[in-house]
């Protein structure tokens, strides 16, 4: 299984603005989804409400070490040296940025 041989290293969340009049239930936040970074490379989206695994996505070729996600993409970085800005459905890198050394955190 997935959790049995997977390390996990980082998560982050789909941030989405809604307004405090609405209940969890009908509100957009429920509708969001997890990213959880592992050591094979490898985002695994969970979906928020349902806490179940949506998709498993490779990455990146070292472990992720950050994720930052918005409604519109998310942010990821590695040990691989790379920093790189996903559409939310990871098709292709919308940008992929090389640093001299590890990635290890982002802000």
């Amino acid at each position: 299984s997935l959790a049995r041989h997977t390390r996990f290293t980082c998560i982050g969340f789909e941030h989405c603005k809604f307004s405090p009049a609405y209940t969890f239930e009908d509100s957009p936040i429920a509708r969001n989804r997890v990213f959880v970074g592992a050591s094979s490379g490898s985002i695994i989206q969970i979906g928020y409400r349902e806490r179940t695994v949506q998709a498993v996505f490779r990455v990146h070729d070292g472990p992720v070490t950050a994720i930052s996600a918005t409604q519109g993409f998310v942010v990821t970085a590695s040990t691989d040296k790379f920093v790189q800005v996903w559409p939310l459905d990871f098709s292709a890198p919308f940008l992929r940025a090389s640093h001299a050394s590890p990635v290890t955190s982002m802000d």
